[in-house]
């Protein structure tokens, strides 16, 4: 079985997920922006890879390239801690989501 660790890896620029469980982001069809070695950009937010807490694949959407083809997300699970704060620095900043 592939490790935690060894998927957080394979995440690369262009991928698509669905953070729908985040309380911060609440939806699917983000876009992977910037991956380094400690962190990954996602609609301009940083998230850390020591806080995804855990990544599933085979999750399928459509209307995010196309109307009428399924898409590909992989969904991550944020640390709660983090994704709170997240969702508290966005409403403080005054950015509307």
């Amino acid at each position: 079985m592939e490790s935690l660790s060894d998927k957080i890896s394979k995440l690369k620029v262009g991928d698509y997920l669905d953070l729908s469980l985040s309380v911060h982001f609440q939806g699917q069809g983000f876009k992977v922006q910037l991956v380094t070695e400690k962190a990954i950009k996602v609609n301009g937010d940083w998230i850390p890879k020591s806080q995804i807490v855990g990544i599933s694949y085979g999750h399928s959407y459509k209307g995010i390239e196309s109307n009428t083809e399924a898409t590909e997300c992989i969904q991550i699970n944020i640390n709660d801690w983090f994704d709170k704060k997240l969702a508290k620095n966005a409403k403080s900043s005054g950015f509307a989501y």
